[in-house]
């Protein structure tokens, strides 16, 4: 059996668990710019609006979906971006802190665990200038 490239020099990489959306996902089909809204400086109000009308639409997509536990759980641990299980990045930032989710990002298509250290630092290990 072959060896998977490993990306990350020290690192302990795996590939991701899934392929998302799963099967049965009502989001199966619908255009992807719908669960990744980008607004632009140069957007009129008007444009901004119509692109939070969009995302408001995907996010009741995901309300009905049959798999939207599945991927919100999917989302909170790899995917910063995005609509995902009917919740949009700062919701799911609340989520996770919530529930003391620490993400994982990727290199090249492999998770790899953050690097960043869980807490606040302690007082002891605190540094000032001067």
């Amino acid at each position: 059996m072959d060896k998977e490239p490993v990306y990350g020099i020290g690192h302990n990489v795996v590939p991701h668990p899934r392929v998302f959306p799963p099967e049965g996902g009502a989001c199966k089909g619908k255009p992807t710019d719908w669960w990744f809204p980008q607004f632009w400086r140069t957007q009129t109000a008007r444009e901004k609006w119509a692109v939070l009308n969009v995302a408001d639409e995907a996010k009741r997509i995901c309300y009905q979906c049959p798999v939207r536990a599945e991927c919100l759980d999917y989302s909170l641990k790899h995917e910063p971006w995005g609509i995902w299980g009917g919740f949009d990045e700062r919701e799911r930032v609340k989520i996770a802190i919530a529930d003391k989710i620490v993400p994982t990002r990727t290199r090249m298509g492999q998770k790899v665990p953050s690097s960043r250290p869980v807490g606040r630092p302690r007082s002891d290990d605190v540094r000032t200038h001067g």
